[in-house]
């Protein structure tokens, strides 16, 4: 059995300047893995299991 490696993200963008930011880093952690799991407002879960 894979021992699974999940990377907890936190961004620290609450500045509220850009809106669209944290879809878009979300977008470029699904360019790594598509298993990548948005937790709004700031952070994400990717799993990055070899």
């Amino acid at each position: 059995m894979t021992e699974r490696h999940i990377l907890h993200i936190h961004f620290h963008i609450n500045d509220g300047s850009d809106p669209e930011l944290y879809g878009r880093l979300i977008e470029q952690l699904q360019d790594i893995s598509p298993r990548t799991q948005a937790l709004p407002p700031d952070a994400a879960d990717c799993d990055v299991t070899g």
